[in-house]
């Protein structure tokens, strides 16, 4: 069943178990098709208004010139938007022998038959006082810390991602 098919047979109530919270919660925000079910009626102006000022910031300090990479636009975004913060990861990894190896990626997923670097995902930075981190799966909890204000620590995102998608640990 489709999120269409969702909408169109007015749903009162869903139970959404997801392992991947980083991904449900990233799918969730950036999905404006959910705000028609009926269940979120009474909040659809309201997250209508959210994805409205999301579109305004994206296009005013990410997509604003051909320089994409403009720290202080990239910078006032982050600090203006109320959407979740997600950081990429990506690594190549080369056997002790010289081989490199790239993943394939499965028919049941986005981007299938896509060949991607060793391994990639993206996750967003761990917060103590997000309650629902207790429910999600190893693999899938967020790894990226907070080192002090200048400072984020990746090692264990790459850890979580090699595991996560080549079961090396």
């Amino acid at each position: 069943m489709t999120l269409t098919d969702l909408v169109n047979a007015k749903v009162n109530f869903i139970i959404l178990e997801a392992a991947r919270t980083t991904f449900a919660l990233e799918d969730s925000i950036d999905n404006t098709e959910i705000n028609n079910l009926e269940i979120f009626s009474t909040y659809k102006e309201l997250l209508e208004e959210f994805d409205l000022n999301e579109d305004i910031l994206e296009k005013t300090y990410i997509y604003n010139s051909l320089d994409t990479t403009n720290l202080d636009d990239i910078n006032t975004h982050l600090d203006l938007s109320l959407n979740t913060k997600i950081i990429g990861v990506s690594s190549a990894v080369i056997t002790k022998d010289g081989y490199l190896l790239i993943t394939h990626r499965n028919k049941g997923v986005v981007d299938n038959s896509t060949l991607y670097p060793s391994f990639n995902g993206h996750s967003e930075i761990y917060d103590p006082n997000v309650e629902f981190y207790n429910e999600s799966t190893y693999e899938y909890l967020p790894t990226i810390t907070v080192l002090n204000e200048n400072r984020l620590d990746f090692k264990n995102e790459f850890s979580r991602e090699m595991y996560s998608e080549l079961s090396i640990s």
